[in-house]
């Protein structure tokens, strides 16, 4: 199947940049930034003092035009207190080149690769300008070959050979489909990494950024791409699958059995109990078939549905509701894990209490004289993943704006590196809640 860039998964948020007021129009350079230090949370770019974007990882900014001028550049690591600068650097920009700035890290430090080129002038033609980062620090030299579809690289000349921090400097190739293969060097059997067929637009400059994190499958790769007019996406490798996993959320039902593609004899998952949480199993990267049923039974059919996971991607798949009338709610993981920082999520699968407060506080503080740490978590959301220093917390849920627990509080320890969720469920009596804690939290 042929993936267009504009139709693939987009990762990178796009901010608008503008210019200073008084500055002259058209400006006459620009900068672009990418966020490549997989340990990191966001992380702040700034010119002077003014936020230009902020980036989480394998994100990129959208272009930054600036005037001629020299000016100073900032770097902050956001925190649960505020940020920290961990760059600073004063650079003189000139007309009519554009700057990449890489913020990569290095020994856990985040530190600033810098790449420069002149602007393309490629509009309205039917070749694109391409370059290519090596941006993975686990992986060595590599051979990389963009080449049309199903070109075997043992006869192909390679594209370049580059190291982590290296670039594949700019060249003009015609619009068209294309795949990027990436192999041992000097080796063109041996292949690490193989895009699907992807088309190359015309017209305009295209980056593209090997990076490492591809979470699931045999790839320790993907490829993120950034194009001139704002369109992002990530390439995963053609032969990686998804994976799903299984939280049995439906405290009336008994085990359940998650099978795919109608093969009842080896369930995807089996006899999963209540409250419990499955490994991941890997999953088709095409559509598929999803049935659950009591556990042995395949004669009752709780749930049919398809599915359709990205490669690349993790899933925890939620059943809910009551035998008869079970339902599913998937929610998409993210297990990087951050250099200083925990990261824990809150996913409120709860029918009857409807929005609520969190709480991660530390021991003994009296909520009824402070704010929620998370406002307002609808029911069927999450909070998505939050970054805590390492220590000794109290979790605290709440209904909405009110301050009284509809749970008993749970002491929890969050450690440095860590990731850690959390459901929450109806519990047994009407208006209170049962939590349940995986991932990283002690068994």
């Amino acid at each position: 199947m042929t993936l267009r860039l504009s139709t693939l998964l987009v990762l990178l948020a796009f901010g608008g940049w503008g210019c200073d007021s008084g500055s002259k129009n058209p400006p006459d350079g620009a900068i672009r930034v990418f966020h490549a230090a997989p340990g990191q949370g966001t992380l702040r770019f700034l010119r002077v003092e003014r936020v230009e974007a902020d980036l989480n990882y394998k994100e990129g900014s959208a272009v930054l035009r600036v005037d001629e001028d020299t000016y100073r550049l900032n770097v902050d690591v956001v925190t649960p207190r505020g940020e920290d600068r961990v760059q600073s650097f004063t650079r003189s920009l000139a007309a009519g080149t554009e700057y990449m700035f890489i913020l990569y890290e290095n020994g856990g430090t985040v530190e600033v690769l810098e790449y420069e080129k002149p602007s393309p002038e490629v509009a309205g033609s039917t070749d694109s300008e391409v370059q290519l980062f090596h941006l993975a620090p686990g992986v060595g030299s590599v051979d990389v070959y963009l080449e049309a579809p199903d070109i075997d690289p043992a006869g192909a000349t390679a594209w370049g050979r580059i190291g982590f921090t290296e670039r594949i400097d700019p060249e003009l190739r015609p619009g068209g489909e294309y795949q990027l293969t990436i192999t041992a060097p000097g080796d063109p059997l041996s292949v690490l990494f193989r895009t699907p067929v992807f088309t190359l637009p015309e017209g305009e400059n295209v980056s593209f950024s090997v990076v490492e994190g591809a979470r699931v499958g045999t790839a320790a790769l993907s490829v993120v791409v950034a194009t001139s007019t704002g369109v992002s996406d990530e390439l995963f490798d053609e032969a990686q699958q998804p994976a799903m996993r299984v939280f049995h959320g439906s405290r009336t039902a008994g085990p359940l059995d998650v099978v795919v593609n109608g093969e009842f004899t080896t369930p995807l998952v089996a006899a999963i109990p209540f409250g419990q949480v499955s490994g991941y199993e890997t999953t088709p990267a095409t559509e598929f078939d999803l049935t659950i049923t009591p556990a042995g039974d395949p004669g009752v059919l709780e749930v049919e549905t398809t599915l359709t996971i990205p490669a690349g991607n993790q899933v925890t798949l939620s059943v809910l509701g009551a035998p008869g009338a079970l339902r599913t709610v998937g929610t998409v993981d993210d297990n990087r894990r951050l250099s200083n920082f925990a990261r824990l999520r809150v996913l409120n699968q709860s029918d009857e209490l409807g929005a609520v407060d969190v709480y991660v506080v530390e021991p003994g503080t009296d909520i009824t004289s402070i704010n929620a740490t998370i406002f307002g978590v609808q029911a069927g959301a999450s909070t998505g993943y939050r970054i805590f220093d390492a220590g000794d917390y109290e979790l605290i849920i709440t209904g909405i704006g009110g301050d009284a627990p509809v749970a008993d509080a749970i002491p929890i320890q969050l450690a440095t590196s860590a990731v850690y969720s959390v459901i929450v469920l109806d519990g047994i009596d009407t208006g209170t809640a049962e939590l349940f804690l995986f991932d990283d939290f002690s068994p």
